[in-house]
């Protein structure tokens, strides 16, 4: 009986407890410090030339995410496991309590669970939808 108890308080404890893995997507880049004036000061050397060679301009998407608000995500007790300029979000490692204190911070927009893979463990996120054409019946137009 006893062995009993203690398997159940080691199962309840570890589903209590459970760290998930959370994407949370911010509201906005304000107050990062950074213009899209001075690119040179938050992209690479290299970023700059490849948009130059491709005539891509700069935008809002390039710029880093607001410090301010990565640090107070790490402050509620979440992992920080990485960021996306271009989604505006943070991967973070969390329990669910903490998951919610993180939902209710004024400059988050939202958040989404990441599955995770059965075989690596590894975190998966939308995969691409690939379709598969017919290259040899493929005609130009105009041609018979």
């Amino acid at each position: 009986m006893k062995k009993i108890l203690i398997c159940c308080f080691c199962l309840w404890t570890s589903i209590a407890f459970a760290q998930k893995k959370y994407f949370v997507y911010l509201k906005d880049k304000n107050n990062n410090g950074y213009a899209l004036t001075d690119a040179q000061k938050f992209l690479s050397e290299r970023a700059l030339l490849r948009r130059q060679k491709q005539k891509l301009s700069i935008n809002n998407q390039d710029m880093p995410l607001t410090e301010a608000y990565v640090k107070q995500i790490q402050g509620t007790g979440a992992k920080i496991l990485g960021q996306s300029r271009w989604f505006n979000a943070v991967l973070v490692e969390c329990d669910e309590v903490t998951y919610n204190k993180i939902n209710s911070l004024a400059f988050v927009k939202n958040g989404r669970t990441v599955s995770m893979a059965a075989s690596n463990e590894e975190p998966l996120l939308e995969r691409p939808k690939i379709q598969v054409i017919d290259t040899e019946n493929l005609r130009t137009e105009g041609e018979n």
